[in-house]
C-alpha cells in the first residue's frame, strides 16, 4: 500500500478551496495573528524567548526544556508536514514543520524549525499544527483580499484569487486591479508563482474534494488577452496537482501525483510525478530531472514527491518535498535538484 500522506499546508489549501465558491482560500489571511506556542533558539548568544499566549481551541504543546531538546525532537521527528524555502544568492532560508510523534490520528507535538545555515544553528517553535503552519505562508502585500490565495512572481507582481474574485498588484499593494475570470466554466482558482517576467498564471480545477484537479491553466500577460489551455495529459480522466510553477523560460511545470483511475494500493500506469508543458502550455509530457544524490527507486508506481513549490524573492528557487521527508532545490528551471538540509543531524 501507498504510505499514508499527512496533510501538508498544500493539501489543507485544497480542502479550503473546495469550500470557497470558485476561489482560492488558504487561511493565510490570518497569518498576522500570533501563533501560539513556545520558542527556543540555538543561535549562540540569543536568549530563550518566553512562552507566548495560547488559544483555547488549540493549546500549545509543552515546551522543550532547552533549545537542544527542541533540536533533538526535530532530528528524530516522524514526519515533515510542510516546508518553505527562500534563497538569497547561495544562502537558503528554510522553515520546516515537523510532526514529532505520529500515528493514525495525527502528529503531536508539532515543531517549526528555521535555519539559514544548513541547520548548523536554528530557531524552534513548539505548538499546534494549525497555528504553526500559518508561519509558512508567504508574505502578502497590504490590501491583499482577506479570503484569497496569493502568489508573488519574479517581477514583484502579486496575483490573488478568492471568493471576491481575482485581483492583481504590481506596486506592492498600493493599487489593486480586478481581473475577469479567464476560465470558460466555474472552477476553483489557484494563483501560481511565476519565474518568468511579465507572465502570471492561474490554475483552475473542478470539484476535487480533498484534491485539486488540474483542469485548465490561464496565462496572463500585460496588454494581452488571457490564454487558457486545457490539460490533455489524462484524456477523459482527471489529474490532481500538488504544486505548480512557471519556469523562467516560460514553460509550465506541475506535480501531478494522483489520477482519477488510481485505486487504493493500485495506482494507474500513468506517470505520477512532474509534468512539463510545451511553450504554449497546450501539451505536457513527463519530466525527469537529475537529483543529487539520486532519489530512491520508486517501486509502487506512485510519485516520490509530495509537494512542488517555488519562491521568487529575493532570488528564484524551486523545491520539491519527497515522501521520505527530504527536500531538493533547483535554480536551473528544474533541470537538476540538490538535496537541502531541513533539520539538524541526529545525535551520534
Amino acid at each position: 500500500m501507498r504510505p499514508p500522506r499527512l496533510a501538508p499546508a498544500s493539501a489543507a489549501l485544497a480542502v479550503a478551496l473546495a469550500l470557497a465558491a470558485c476561489g482560492a482560500y488558504t487561511g493565510a489571511e490570518e497569518q498576522d495573528s500570533p501563533a501560539a506556542g513556545t520558542s527556543a533558539s540555538s543561535r549562540p548568544g540569543e536568549p530563550t524567548p518566553t512562552p507566548s499566549a495560547t488559544t483555547t481551541e488549540e493549546p500549545a504543546s509543552s515546551a522543550p526544556a532547552t533549545p537542544q531538546d527542541a533540536a533533538t525532537m526535530v532530528a528524530g521527528a516522524d514526519a515533515l508536514r510542510d516546508v518553505r524555502v527562500t534563497r538569497a544568492g547561495a544562502t537558503y532560508d528554510v522553515t520546516s514543520l515537523w510532526g514529532v510523534s505520529c500515528d493514525h490520528s495525527g502528529c503531536e507535538p508539532t515543531v517549526l524549525a528555521r535555519s539559514d545555515d544548513g541547520f548548523e544553528t536554528a530557531t524552534y517553535r513548539v505548538g499546534g499544527y494549525g497555528q504553526l503552519s500559518r508561519e509558512l505562508a508567504p508574505p502578502r502585500p497590504p490590501g491583499a483580499p482577506r479570503l484569497a490565495g496569493c502568489s508573488t512572481s519574479v517581477d514583484g507582481v502579486t496575483l490573488c484569487a478568492g471568493v471576491g474574485g481575482i485581483t492583481r498588484t504590481a506596486d506592492g499593494g498600493t493599487t489593486w486591479t480586478p481581473l475577469a475570470d479567464p476560465f470558460d466554466r466555474p472552477l476553483m482558482i489557484q494563483p501560481v508563482v511565476s519565474l518568468r517576467p511579465g507572465v502570471q498564471a492561474l490554475v483552475g480545477g473542478g470539484d476535487g474534494a480533498t484534491l485539486f484537479p488540474f483542469d485548465q491553466v490561464a496565462r496572463l500577460e500585460d496588454r494581452r488577452d488571457p490564454v487558457v489551455a486545457e490539460f490533455g495529459g489524462g484524456g477523459e480522466l482527471a489529474a490532481y496537482t500538488t504544486g505548480q510553477v512557471v519556469l523562467s523560460d516560460g514553460r509550465f511545470l506541475a506535480l501531478l501525483d494522483a489520477w482519477s483511475d488510481d485505486r487504493a494500493g493500485r495506482p494507474s500506469a500513468r506517470h505520477h510525478g512532474l509534468w512539463l508543458s510545451a511553450a504554449d502550455w497546450g501539451a505536457y509530457q513527463p519530466h525527469e530531472p537529475v537529483f543529487t544524490p539520486p532519489l530512491p527507486a520508486a517501486t509502487d508506481g506512485y510519485s516520490p514527491f509530495q509537494q512542488l513549490a517555488a519562491s521568487a524573492e529575493p532570488d528564484p528557487v524551486i523545491w520539491v518535498r519527497t515522501r521520505d521527508d527530504q527536500v531538493y532545490v533547483s535554480t536551473d528551471d528544474a533541470a537538476t535538484f540538490t538535496l537541502l538540509p531541513v533539520r539538524p543531524r541526529s545525535p551520534a
